[in-house]
C-alpha cells in the first residue's frame, strides 16, 4: 500500500517497489476511501503501462543477477509496557548488501505485521498477559534475515473488575474543565415525540435527554468544552468516541418548554461543560439524597424500599423508614422483597440537571434467603421535578438457579403519608374512573388482555407458540373498590384500555401520580390505591386470575414508571404525557449522516434525495400505487418474537431502519417503536449472565436448563428464549443506547455477544460460510467497537482468516467456500447442492462484512493462533465484498425489458441456472460497493431498479435499510466519484525485482496493487444463459481475485 500527502490541486508521483518470482499483469487502483475515511479520490483498476488491450505481460528487459543475500538481522530488540493494551518495541537497524526495506515483527511466534522504523507499537493487547516479540529485517528481493533472540514484555493489568453484568461505566458529568475542540454549532430541534394520532400537550419547563453525535471534524475531545445556546440549565455526559479520540456521542439533558405539537430551538455550542449550579444528587454513605428544587429524596442503602422519603414544597408525602419497596412472590406463595436486601446502590449518573440513581440486588425473604430472582432500579431525578422516572428489571440469570422459575406477581410497593380519606382516579380508554378509599379499603385498576400497540408476532400468542400471561377470555380493564365492581372486563380486546395512570390524593391535593408506560400493552398490569396510603403498582399483578406464570432463565423483563409527588391539584394527563410522549432533542440529517451516527455508515441518502430516484425509476407502492410516502406510525409493543420465523419480517433490523427514517423525518412513531422493540430485544433476546460470564461456558450449557417439575417447554412460559441467532437483528441496541443512554441496551448487546462467543463451538469455524457465523463475526465486532475487549477481535480474526482462506473447490473439496471466479459464497449447508441463497447473500453477508472492515483497527491484519502463518488484510475483505457485488448484480438477477427485475432465492451454481422463486432483496449496499470500487455506473442504475421493486417482495421497511440508502446517496452524489485510469511505468532494477511509478491525481491518498500471473480484467463476466464466461478463468483473472501486495 502507498499513501502519499500532497497540496490542494496538486501532483505528486508516488513509487512502490515489490518482488515477484515470475512477471505477470499488475494493476492499480486508488479507492475512494468515503467507506473508510472521507475525503478522498477513487481511481479505478488499470493495467501496467505497455500492456497491450490483450492484457498480455508488460515487456521487461533482463536485469543483473539476482539478489540472494539476506539482511544481518536487527540488535537490540527491548520491549516495554505502554497501558493495558499497548505494548512499544525498539530495535537497532540491520544492515543489507543493497539496503533493508523493512521489518517484519512477530508476536508469540507468528507474524503480525512489517514496519519501515526501527520502533512498532503493538495496540489492541490484552490488559495483564505476557507476550514474546522477535523481529526479522527484509530486502527489496524478499531475502529475510533470522529473527532476533525473542523478548517477554506484559501489558499493563486492568483496575478491578466491576461486577457484572457487563455496563456501560457509570459517568458523573464531569466538571466544567473545558479544554478540547474548536468553534461548534449543531442546531437542534426540540419537540415532542408524538406517534400517530397524538396532537401533544404543551410542556413548560420540562426535561429532555438525548444523544446527539459529533463529527470527527468537529474535534470536541471532551464534555468540558461545550455548551448549548439556548437553554439556561444543561449537562453533558460522554457515550462514545472516535478512533482519534474525539467525541462521537455525547448525551444531553436540558430543561425547555414547549407548545403542544410545536418545537423550540436549541444550538450546541463551544462553551465550559455544564450549567452552573449544584449536582442534584449528594452520597452521603448509608443513604443518597437528591434535591432537585420543589422536591427532595432520600435513597437507602440497606433494606432498599426504593425511595425511603419525598418532601414536596414542605409537604411530607413519603415517610422514611417505611416497608415498601419491590416485592416477588414465587409459585408456591413465598414472598421476596428488596427491603429485605442490602444492595449495590450506586449514582451512575450526577449533574445539575440530571442524577440517576442505581441499585443492584436480589429478593431476599423476611428470613434472609435468596429468591431465585433478581431486580435492577434506575431512579431518575430532574431540576425542578416533583417526580422521578423509576425503570424496573426483573431478572433471572443466576447461575445457581440455572432453571426457569414460577411466580405468581411482581410488584412495586410504596407506602405514603397521605392521611385521611383519600380520592382515587383512573383513566381509561373508555373514561375515568374516580372515588374513595379510607382505612382498609382499596381501589384498583387492572388491564387484562387487549390488542392495542400488539406487536405482529400476537398471534403466536394462543397457547401453542408461548403461553399468554393472561385468559384471553379476561379482555379490557376492570376498575373496583374492593368487591364493588366499577367497571368490568366487556370482551373488548381491541377498544378497552388503560391510558396508563392513576392518581390518589387527599382533601388538600396533596398525592401521588403514577404513570406506567404502555400499561396497556403489559398486561398483566395494575394500579392500586389503598385507605392507608400505600400505591401498589402491578408490574405483573396479584389480580391476574390467571394464577402462577413461568420466568425463562437467562432473560430480563423491564419496565417504566413515573412517580409524581405533588403538594397541590396535579394535570395528570400532562404527567402522562411526559412518560409517554417525552421531549426529545434532533439535529439536521447531515450531521447523524457525517459523524457516522448509524454503524459508522457516513452515505446515507436523504428523504427528499431518495423520493426523486424511487419517482425517477418508477417506484409504486405495492398496494396503493402511490408515489414512495413514509409516514408516521402508530405505537407498537412487542411482547413476544419468533425469531426462527422464515419470511421478510424476520430478515431485518427494525430499530436501526426506524431511527434512520426518525432523523430523516422527525417521526416520533418511530423512535419511541425502536426503543421499545431494542428493550425487548435486550431482555429476551440476549442471553444474559448476571453472576458468571457466558464465554466460560460450553456451546450446549443453554440447552441443558431445567424443564422438569411441572415446568414443560410452553406452559405458562411466556417468553421463551429460543436456540436462534441465525436472525441475529441486534444492531439497534447500540445506536439505542447512543440515542438515550440507556445502558440496558448496550448491557442487551454484549450479553447477546458473549452468549454468542462460543455458541458454536471452536471447530465451526466453517459456519461463517452460512448467516449463523456471518451473524457471530459481525457482533463480535460490534462488540469489540463498544467495549474493545480484545477476545472479540480474537473471535473476528478467527473467522476472517477462514473465511479468506477457504476457497471453493467444487466438485474437490473443499465443497463450501467462495469463488474466485464468480464471486459468489457456498455454505457447509449447500455443499451437495452447491446452490447459493440470495437472501443470504444479499441481506446478511454484506453489512457484516462492512461491519468488520469499519470497526476492526486501521489497518489491521486478520490472523489467528487457530491457523499459523495465514495472515489477510482489509484490502482482501473488501475484494469479497466486490466480487459478491459483480456476481449478483451482474450475474444472477434477472433485468427484463417490461416487468420486476428478480433473482432466484436457490440459485445453482453448478448448473449455472435460475431455480424457482424470484424475487428481489435488500441488493443496495451490493450496488453502491460495485460502483464505489469500480467507476461503473452500471451498478448504480441496475442498482435503482432493484431498490424500487424491494418492497413488493420483502416490507415496506426494505425502503429504510441502511445499505439501500448508501445506494441512494451515492446516486445522487455519483458525480462527486472522481474514478480514471491512471498510467504506470515499470522498471526493473534488478533481476526479479520491479519498481511500479505514477503520477498520483489530485487529492488522491489510497492506492491498492494487485498480482496475478495471469492478465487481470475487472471481472470474467460469467454468461448464465449461455454457461459460458466472457474471459476465460484458465487465461484471466477477475481484479477482486488477484492477489494484494
Amino acid at each position: 500500500m502507498s499513501t502519499v500527502s500532497i497540496p490542494a490541486f496538486g501532483t505528486a508521483v508516488s513509487e512502490y517497489a515489490f518482488t515477484t518470482a515470475s512477471a505477470g499483469v499488475y494493476a492499480l487502483v486508488n479507492i475512494n476511501s468515503n467507506f473508510t475515511n472521507a475525503g478522498t479520490l477513487i481511481c479505478d483498476k488499470i493495467e501496467l503501462a505497455g500492456t497491450s488491450t490483450g492484457g498480455l505481460p508488460p515487456s521487461v528487459p533482463p536485469g543483473p543477477a539476482a539478489d540472494t543475500t539476506s539482511p544481518t538481522a536487527p540488535t537490540g530488540l527491548s520491549a516495554g509496557s505502554l497501558s493495558t493494551s499497548d505494548i512499544l518495541l525498539t530495535w537497532n537497524a540491520a544492515t543489507d548488501n543493497v539496503g533493508v526495506v523493512g521489518y517484519k515483527v512477530f508476536r508469540n511466534g507468528l507474524q503480525i505485521t512489517t514496519n519501515a522504523t526501527t520502533s512498532f507499537t503493538n495496540t489492541g493487547l490484552t490488559a495483564g498477559t505476557s507476550y514474546s516479540f522477535s523481529v526479522a529485517a527484509y530486502d527489496a528481493a524478499g531475502n529475510t534475515s533470522a529473527q532476533t533472540n525473542a523478548v517477554t514484555q506484559s501489558t499493563q493489568s486492568l483496575p478491578p473488575p466491576l461486577p457484572p453484568p457487563t455496563a456501560a461505566p457509570p459517568v458523573s458529568s464531569p466538571p466544567n474543565s473545558g479544554g478540547g475542540g474548536g468553534p461548534v454549532s449543531i442546531p437542534l430541534t426540540i419537540h415532542e415525540l408524538l406517534p400517530v394520532g397524538a396532537t401533544g400537550m404543551a410542556r413548560t419547563n420540562e426535561p429532555a435527554t438525548f444523544g446527539l453525535p459529533l463529527k470527527d471534524s468537529d474535534g470536541v475531545q471532551m464534555v468540558g468544552s461545550l455548551g448549548l445556546s439556548g437553554a439556561s440549565a444543561y449537562q453533558f455526559k460522554p457515550l462514545s468516541f472516535h478512533p482519534s479520540g474525539n467525541l462521537k456521542w455525547v448525551l444531553v439533558d436540558t430543561i425547555v418548554s414547549v407548545s403542544a405539537g410545536g418545537t423550540a430551538p436549541m444550538t450546541l455550542t463551544t462553551g465550559n461543560g455544564n450549567s452552573t449550579g449544584s449536582n442534584l444528587a449528594v452520597d452521603n454513605g448509608s443513604v443518597i439524597t437528591v434535591n432537585t428544587g420543589p422536591s427532595q429524596f432520600t435513597v437507602r442503602k440497606s433494606g432498599f424500599n426504593i425511595i425511603d422519603s419525598v418532601m414536596t414544597n414542605g409537604a411530607t408525602l413519603v415517610t422514611s423508614g417505611h416497608s415498601g419497596g419491590l416485592q416477588f412472590t414465587d409459585g408456591t406463595g413465598a414472598m421476596y422483597t428488596s427491603a429485605n436486601d442490602n444492595p449495590t446502590v450506586t449514582v451512575s449518573e450526577n449533574g445539575p440537571v440530571k442524577s440517576v440513581i442505581k441499585a443492584e440486588g436480589r429478593f431476599k425473604s423476611s428470613g434472609g434467603s435468596n429468591a431465585p430472582m433478581g431486580y435492577t432500579v434506575y431512579l431518575a431525578f430532574f431540576k425542578n421535578q416533583t417526580s422521578v422516572k423509576v425503570g424496573v428489571t426483573l431478572r433471572n440469570a443466576y447461575e445457581s438457579v440455572y432453571a426457569r422459575v414460577k411466580f405468581q406477581s411482581f410488584e412495586l410497593r410504596l407506602p405514603t403519608a397521605l392521611g385521611g380519606t383519600k380520592t382515587f382516579t383512573f383513566a381509561t380508554s373508555k373514561g375515568t374512573y374516580s372515588g374513595t378509599v379510607a382505612g382498609p379499603e382499596n381501589a384498583y385498576l387492572f388491564q387484562g388482555y387487549t390488542k392495542n400497540k400488539r406487536g405482529p408476532d400476537d398471534y403466536r400468542w394462543p397457547d401453542t407458540y408461548l403461553d399468554i400471561p393472561v385468559n384471553r377470555a379476561v379482555s379490557g380493564v376492570k376498575v373496583a373498590k374492593d368487591a364493588t365492581v366499577m367497571k368490568d372486563f366487556v370482551g373488548d380486546d381491541t377498544a378497552d384500555y388503560a391510558l396508563g395512570w392513576g392518581e390518589t390524593r387527599n382533601a388538600s391535593n396533596q398525592g401521588v401520580t403514577v404513570s406506567y408506560k404502555d400499561m396497556d400493552a403489559y398486561f398483566p398490569s395494575a394500579i392500586e390505591f389503598s385507605g392507608d396510603g400505600t400505591v401498589t403498582v402491578g408490574l405483573f399483578s396479584k389480580r391476574n386470575p390467571k394464577g402462577a406464570l413461568v420466568f425463562d432463565w437467562a432473560t430480563h423483563e423491564s419496565r417504566e414508571l413515573l412517580l409524581d409527588f405533588h403538594s397541590s391539584a396535579a394535570d395528570n394527563a400532562s404527567i402522562n404525557a411526559r412518560l409517554h410522549m417525552p421531549l426529545f432533542g434532533r439535529a439536521p440529517f447531515e450531521q447523524y449522516r457525517d459523524a457516522g451516527a448509524f454503524m459508522g455508515e457516513t452515505r446515507i441518502g436523504s428523504y427528499a434525495e431518495q423520493q426523486a430516484i424511487y419517482q425517477t425509476n418508477g417506484y409504486k407502492a405495492p398496494s396503493t400505487g402511490v408515489p414512495l410516502s413514509i409516514s408516521n406510525q402508530p405505537r407498537q409493543v412487542y411482547r413476544i418474537w419468533d425469531h426462527s420465523q422464515g419470511g421478510a419480517e424476520n430478515q431485518r433490523d427494525y430499530m436501526l431502519a426506524n431511527q434512520i427514517d426518525y432523523v430523516r423525518l422527525g417521526y416520533g412513531g418511530q423512535l419511541l417503536n425502536s426503543f421499545q422493540r431494542a428493550m425487548f430485544e435486550a431482555d429476551q433476546f440476549a442471553r444474559h449472565s448476571d453472576d458468571f460470564n457466558f464465554r466460560s461456558k460450553p456451546n450446549d450449557y443453554f440447552d441443558h436448563v431445567d424443564v422438569s417439575a411441572g415446568l414443560p417447554v410452553n406452559g405458562n412460559l411466556y417468553n421463551h428464549h429460543e436456540d436462534d441467532f441465525e436472525h441475529l437483528w441486534v444492531y439497534g441496541l447500540y445506536t439505542s443506547y447512543y440515542l438515550t443512554g440507556d445502558e440496558r441496551f448496550i448491557i442487551g448487546a454484549n450479553e447477546a455477544s458473549e452468549s454468542l462467543y462460543n455458541r458454536y463451538g471452536s471447530s465451526s469455524d466453517k459456519n461463517v460460510f452460512d448467516r449463523l457465523g456471518i451473524s457471530a463475526a459481525r457482533e463480535a465486532v460490534l462488540s469489540y467497537m463498544s467495549t474493545k475487549d480484545q477476545q472479540y477481535l480474537d473471535k473476528v480474526n478467527r473467522y476472517m482468516v477462514y473465511f479468506l482462506n477457504t476457497a471453493l473447490q467444487s466438485p474437490n473439496a473443499p465443497l463450501h467456500g467462495r469463488s474466485l471466479t464468480r464471486g459468489y459464497l457456498i455454505s457447509l449447508y449447500e455443499e451437495a447442492t452447491q446452490v447459493m441463497y440470495s437472501m443470504i447473500g444479499n441481506t446478511y453477508f454484506p453489512p457484516s462484512i462492512m461491519d468488520i472492515l469499519r470497526h476492526t483497527p486501521a489497518n489491521h491484519v486478520f490472523s489467528s493462533s487457530a491457523y499459523p502463518g495465514l495472515a489477510y488484510t482489509k484490502e482482501d475483505l473488501e475484494d469479497v465484498l466486490e466480487g459478491l457485488a459483480y456476481f449478483f448484480i451482474k450475474e444472477a438477477y434477472n433485468y427484463p425489458a417490461t416487468g420486476r427485475p428478480n433473482v432466484a432465492y436457490g440459485y445453482n451454481k453448478l448448473l449455472g441456472s435460475p431455480n424457482p422463486g424470484l424475487r428481489v432483496y435488500d441488493s443496495g449496499l451490493l450496488a453502491a460497493w460495485g460502483f464505489e470500487r469500480t467507476g461503473d455506473a452500471q451498478f448504480l442504475s441496475l442498482g435503482a431498479r432493484l431498490a424500487v421493486n424491494v418492497e413488493e417482495d420483502q416490507t415496506a421497511i426494505a425502503n429504510s435499510e441502511i445499505g439501500l440508502l448508501r445506494l441512494m446517496y451515492d446516486i445522487q452524489h455519483q458525480s462527486e466519484m472522481k474514478v480514471g485510469l491512471i498510467p504506470l511505468q515499470v522498471s526493473n532494477p534488478s533481476a526479479g525485482t520491479y519498481t511500479l511509478s505514477w503520477t498520483v491525481p489530485t487529492d488522491a491518498t489510497r492506492f491498492q496493487i494487485k498480482f496475478s500471473a495471469k492478465p487481470i480484467v475487472a471481472n470474467l463476466n460469467y454468461n448464465k444463459g449461455a454457461g459460458a464466461f466472457e474471459f476465460d478463468p484458465s487465461q484471466y483473472t477477475a481484479f477482486w481475485a488477484a492477489t494484494n501486495l
